[in-house]
């Protein structure tokens, strides 16, 4: 009998990790390419690392990869704000228009992006992050209910502070106490 095949994207940080732990743990293939193999704040990487691996049938699809650069809005650049709507938002877009058409109801699909608690509350210097993690969980309602006749489960899971180097990169010592 062949393994289930877990795609994971941002396998090698914090939440990613311990997803991808546990996808290997249940005994998955769990396949996690790196940000050097998968760089998803470029479209033509992306395309090409789907290309390279168009043989492949997940039967999982964990999307964990995520950048947040806090600014105020006044502040951040354009160019800022399109990478983190890229990588957080259209680069699931481009991962999921290659592999969920593949993906076997006999094999128990699911499909599982990490979003986050500011998908729905924010703060300062978050609008960027706000927006692509609620483009986000826009995306997963729209897509839970087309892909349900092909019987592929969508969600999201909106975690709010955890231990991560994303967090202690992005919030001083007094925000992480509280």
């Amino acid at each position: 009998m062949q393994k289930k095949l877990a795609l994971i994207t941002g396998a090698n940080g914090g939440i990613g990790g311990a997803v991808s732990k546990r996808f290997e743990e249940a005994g998955y293939d769990v396949l996690k390419p790196s940000s050097k193999e998968l760089n998803l704040s470029d479209e033509s990487s992306i395309q090409q690392w789907c290309v390279n691996n168009s043989n492949l049938r997940p039967s999982t699809i964990v999307l964990c990869a995520g950048i947040n650069l806090p600014e105020s809005f006044e502040n951040q650049t354009d160019s800022e704000f399109r990478m983190i709507n890229q990588v957080n938002l259209f680069a699931n877009i481009y991962i999921l228009r290659n592999f969920a058409p593949s993906m076997s109801p006999d094999n128990t699909p699911r499909i599982v992006f990490i979003s986050s608690l500011y998908a729905s509350k924010s703060r300062k210097g978050r609008s960027a992050y706000s927006v692509s993690k609620a483009g986000l969980d826009a995306l997963m309602r729209s897509l839970a209910l087309e892909f349900a006749e092909k019987r592929i489960l969508v969600n999201s899971v909106a975690p709010g502070f955890v231990e991560t180097e994303l967090t202690y990169a992005n919030n001083d010592p007094n925000n992480i106490k509280k």
